[in-house]
């Protein structure tokens, strides 16, 4: 497919999401209704959304071409055919590191104050450049393997040549890898949780002793208070 029809997609995705669901859920839904959309298709599509709202709120008089451009040279280290079309002097220095080319975003008008709309708010003690530049970089995903199917976990992962990490129980692997791909829905589900890194060491940092009450101020499926 050429990049003029890839930008298309992009933008009938952009007109139509009512930010009522969080993007990922939207995809989804997306996707579904459009089955004529390949396995290329979708990634190129969510590749291309995901580097436009990664900008947050920089650039909002910019147009969304404009805006996806900046996005894509910066979340993105290598050549890309979309980027390429819509601004050539851009992607000429994609490959560069990020430092510098968050100077030559700065340039065309791109301040990184700008991504996170409440940086004001953030805790005391946070390096704010720094939080607002992490947000161009999509995170790596981690999972918590339960004890004693660890070994079956990671032996599973090297047979798929998925790159990975691992600290104790927590293994970290690049987020785009399709973990449906390679375990079952069995193994999901007996084998490992997903989980956060940071809520993951709630099990070593915090120590509770009879007697004592605990509120878990993030509680969802209560993973963490499980730890």
């Amino acid at each position: 497919m050429k990049p003029e029809h890839y930008i298309k997609s992009f933008q009938q995705i952009l007109d139509t999401y009512d930010h009522k669901f969080p993007l990922a859920h939207f995809l989804t839904q997306h996707f579904r209704k459009n089955p004529q959309m390949g396995s290329r298709d979708r990634k190129m599509a969510s590749t291309l959304i995901y580097a436009y709202f990664r900008m947050g709120k920089s650039l909002e008089q910019a147009s969304d071409t404009e805006r996806l451009a900046m996005g894509l040279f910066l979340t993105l280290s290598t050549e890309h055919a979309v980027l390429t079309h819509l601004d050539v002097d851009l992607a000429a220095q994609v490959t560069l590191a990020l430092a510098d080319k968050l100077k030559i975003a700065e340039g065309k008008g791109w301040e990184a104050s700008t991504v996170f709309p409440w940086l004001d708010e953030v805790s005391e003690g946070m390096h704010k450049a720094v939080f607002s530049t992490s947000l161009l970089k999509q995170p790596d995903l981690f999972i918590r393997a339960r004890k004693r199917f660890l070994k079956q976990v990671l032996a599973k992962l090297e047979e798929n040549k998925c790159p990975f990490e691992v600290e104790g129980l927590c293994i970290r692997i690049p987020n785009a890898q399709n973990l449906k791909a390679i375990f079952s829905l069995d193994q999901h589900a007996a084998w490992f949780e997903i989980q956060d890194y940071s809520s993951q060491q709630t099990g070593s940092h915090f120590k509770p002793t009879a007697g004592e009450h605990w509120w878990d101020c993030c509680a969802a499926s209560g993973g963490k208070s499980l730890l």
